[in-house]
């Protein structure tokens, strides 16, 4: 295409327009954009009737704005299990299995997982899994106890205020997971905790 050629556009009497006269016209009354509020400018390419059935300038203010107006889904963290991580029903709060085992899990004694056992961090791993479980469903805040910061919200650990092997081996697993026995705490502060250089 040559330079200084003007492009006639037909009007609706059958008359033609040159480009020129199609963009003043344009500009006198632009269309403006849903979300910056900005003109949306008509480009080289583009006639300015084109333009005109845009609602945004570009397509980073289209996300913007249907984002807001309809935002997507946060990701359904709720699909998951928060113990094994498996699959479960999105209005439980444990999948079947790890429900099962909170079950069958509290009346049983310490000294049934320490027992001959040399392995002994193993076995007290069901235990503090069924504290989180404990916590969890328990609708306590989840949130760190010393520095309440929600920032570590996903990475909680759970701390015994009295440490599990502090119990004697006929106390079942309903006492050592007691409610009140149970505290979220965000990694940083639990190792400080345990390592004896905070206190709650």
């Amino acid at each position: 295409m040559q330079r200084g050629v003007q492009i006639p556009y037909p009007l609706q009497n059958g008359s033609c327009m040159n480009r020129e006269e199609t963009l003043r016209r344009y500009y006198l009354n632009p269309k403006i954009c849903l979300n910056c509020g900005e003109i949306i400018r008509v480009r080289d390419v583009e006639h300015p009737a084109e333009t005109r059935k845009k609602k945004f300038c570009s397509q980073s203010c289209s996300a913007t704005y249907n984002n807001r107006i309809s935002p997507k889904r946060e990701k359904d963290f709720n699909k998951f299990c928060p113990i094994c991580g498996g699959l479960k029903n999105a209005k439980a709060k444990l999948c079947n299995t790890c429900a099962k085992d909170s079950r069958s899990i509290k009346n049983r004694t310490l000294g049934s997982y320490i027992e001959g056992n040399k392995y002994l961090t193993s076995k007290v791993t069901s235990i503090r899994a069924d504290a989180k479980r404990t916590l969890l469903e328990s609708g306590v805040e989840k949130v760190c106890s010393y520095c309440h910061n929600h920032e570590f919200d996903e990475i909680l650990e759970v701390h015994h205020v009295k440490g599990i092997l502090q119990f004697s081996p006929s106390s079942t697993v309903e006492e050592i997971n007691s409610l009140d026995n149970l505290v979220w705490l965000c990694p940083n502060h639990h190792i400080m905790l345990e390592k004896g250089l905070i206190s709650l």
